[in-house]
């Protein structure tokens, strides 16, 4: 996959988490015509507006630990999935501790 790809692939990637590819195009500094046109592959932005849009990008993705956008974007699709799966383990089981402890209450003294 050649840069002018790749960089469409992750503007496809990003707009896809945005709730509208206008919300997308204004984060991004460009018109929704130009991020049609770069979405379609009609064209692409010069390199330089392309790793200022490609950092815009990343920093949206940024997560609270700490950690960069980019060691986020090198994730296969399995590593994404194996994540989802245990935060959504885990999630169930703080679910059924709070159910068990909503049920073990007393009620007065």
């Amino acid at each position: 996959m050649d840069e002018p790809d790749a960089f469409r692939a992750a503007l496809w990637t990003y707009v896809g988490r945005q709730p509208s590819k206008r919300a997308a195009a204004d984060a991004l500094g460009i018109t929704r015509t130009d991020l049609y046109r770069y979405l379609g592959g009609d064209t692409a932005p010069r390199s330089t507006r392309r790793e200022e849009m490609m950092r815009a990008m990343a920093t949206g993705m940024r997560p609270m630990t700490g950690l960069s956008g980019d060691d986020f974007l090198n994730l296969s699709v399995e590593s994404v999935t194996q994540l989802r799966d245990i935060l959504l383990h885990l999630v169930s089981l703080l679910d059924l501790d709070l159910a068990s402890r909503r049920v073990n209450e007393r009620k007065g003294g």
